[in-house]
């Protein structure tokens, strides 16, 4: 038998190396494992590949896992080190890895500074978690001294040195400049293209302004966390300050405090600032602000002056606030829709959606969602977070047919769809929505739809061939639905199917998900998230 399968496979000699090599990066690391144990002619091929060991980032635990193999450290790329595993730092070190260019990392002793050591010029892309005791400007300065060559940079700072906790506090913080870095290191951040921060403490303004003004190379910031100047402005200054520092930048992002990273005794958890892929296009904006942190007189500033380059547009808006409401809704309305016709990414959330109080009724705002399906012909992804919509069941026969017949006729341009717990949503919307998918989608999340999900995934699964990632789940979800929706899919493209449902639910659902895991490619089921928007708080 083993001789027949070297037989059959000894055609993959006669590929060049280079070849051999493209084809082995496309797989993860457990299947290119799983390849070496199917002949010695796979196995021969594999771990002679440069490609086989390039990317380690999905391999928990390394160094117990991989000490089997003869592994050349220069062909080693890509790592991730969150686990509180001193050992896996070890196994690099001894294993002279000094060609890593991208690595994840929780900085917390002396093994990791070595690594860092080693690593530091072949590194262009680090995320580091720091847990130490230096202050701000130390923490650049090493990571820039120990990877001048970096090009991203995404840095989530937790410290216990009470200097970074006095930054808070107007009173103890003087007014002039605080950091003070070597030459080499600010020449390394000048070089800086893509920069990440995420930090749970205030930092004064004054610093963060500081420590920004370093990378005057940068093309995309992304900031996490509440940055302070001492007054009641709402910190209005702060876009207006980085529009003017860096008038150059296509990504200005400002992220709401909740998305963090947090530690607890073993393991470091992240959640990413992006929930999705985000499309734009080179040369254009994409502008992301959290209504608790920016002023909307900045936004709307911003807005004016760059309405007509900007291709994603995110906001997080507290609904329970009339203002920040209003606000949100003429962007939408009045300044995007006169200049951004071309706007490709749509992201709103309601962040107060994410707060319940059993009993009480959360009377939103209601949006209006027609507008933006007529107005942005180009665009490719919306996304609407605990949204109160508008009811467009009301409108007449003759406007339900226009929509629709526009919806079918002129755009075809959605390929990235959200919708998580959007209160008021009529079939008529969905499907005009729907009328809107692109043939080949990216993903399409549907949570909280309740009676209008059997038709949602219907409609959907007649325009669409083809589709990487399909999610739905709430406590109305029934067996029935993943039955349907997996015979729909059988013969047509469904890279992974997501079922969120609660763990009392899993079991009742037994037979439904194992038709789904033996008829479609990928099947997921997943707890729901801690905090879920029921509709009888609405």
């Amino acid at each position: 038998m083993l001789h027949a399968i070297n037989d059959d496979n000894s055609f993959l000699t006669k590929f060049p190396y280079e070849i051999i090599n493209h084809i082995i990066a496309q797989l993860s690391l457990h299947n290119r494992l799983q390849c070496t144990q199917v002949c010695k002619t796979w196995r021969s091929l594999l771990l002679s590949s440069s490609s086989m060991w390039a990317d380690i980032s999905s391999c928990s635990n390394i160094a117990r896992n991989l000490a089997q193999y003869e592994i050349n450290g220069k062909d080693i790329q890509k790592v991730k080190l969150l686990e509180d595993n001193p050992n896996d730092a070890e196994f690099l070190l001894q294993k002279q890895a000094s060609s890593i260019r991208s690595l994840i990392i929780a900085y917390r002793e002396s093994t990791q500074n070595a690594l860092l050591s080693m690593t530091g010029h072949a590194l262009t892309d680090l995320e580091i978690m720091m847990i130490a005791q230096l202050t701000t400007e130390a923490c650049y300065s090493m990571i820039f001294n120990f990877c001048p060559n970096l090009t991203r940079l995404e840095i989530h700072y937790f410290t216990t040195n009470a200097q970074l906790v006095d930054y808070s506090n107007p009173s103890q913080v003087p007014s002039n400049k605080t950091i003070k870095m070597d030459n080499e290191a600010t020449e390394a951040m000048k070089r800086l293209k893509i920069l990440y921060i995420s930090q749970p403490l205030p930092m004064k303004q004054t610093l963060f302004k500081e420590l920004v003004s370093y990378f005057t190379g940068l093309k995309h910031l992304y900031i996490e966390g509440i940055y302070s100047d001492g007054s009641n402005d709402h910190y209005q200054g702060i876009l207006d300050w980085v529009d003017d520092t860096f008038p150059l930048l296509q990504t200005v992002w400002f992220m709401r405090p909740p998305r963090r990273a947090h530690i607890d005794s073993s393991m470091i958890h992240r959640v990413n600032f992006r929930t999705g892929v985000i499309y734009g296009k080179h040369g254009r904006k994409s502008f992301a602000y959290n209504c608790g942190t920016i002023h909307p007189n900045s936004v709307d500033r911003f807005l004016k002056k760059h309405a007509s380059i900007i291709d994603v547009f995110q906001t997080t808006v507290d609904y329970s606030s009339k203002t920040t409401f209003s606000a949100m809704q003429r962007f939408i309305n009045q300044d995007l829709v006169t200049a951004a016709y071309h706007l490709r990414s749509l992201i709103i959330e309601n962040f107060a959606g994410r707060i319940l109080v059993p009993g009480m009724n959360l009377a939103f705002p209601k949006f209006d969602l027609d507008p933006v399906l007529s107005h942005f012909p180009s665009l490719e992804q919306l996304t609407l977070l605990r949204i109160n919509l508008k009811d467009t069941t009301t409108t007449t026969s003759s406007s339900k047919e226009n929509i629709e017949s526009k919806g079918r006729n002129y755009y075809r341009s959605l390929k990235a769809v959200e919708f998580d717990y959007c209160k008021g949503l009529s079939r008529n919307t969905l499907m005009t929505c729907i009328n809107r998918f692109q043939q080949k989608m990216d993903y399409v999340r549907f949570k909280g739809l309740d009676d209008l999900l059997d038709d949602a995934l219907d409609a959907m699964a007649e325009n669409v061939q083809s589709l990487g990632q399909l999610e739905f789940g709430q406590k109305e979800l029934d067996c029935n639905t993943v039955f349907r929706t997996t015979d729909a899919w059988l013969n047509k493209s469904l890279s992974s199917l997501r079922l969120y449902l609660y763990p009392f639910e899993i079991e009742s659902h037994d037979d439904d998900i194992l038709y789904a895991e033996q008829n479609l490619k990928n099947t997921v089921v997943d707890h729901p998230p801690l905090i879920v928007y029921d509709r009888e708080y609405w």
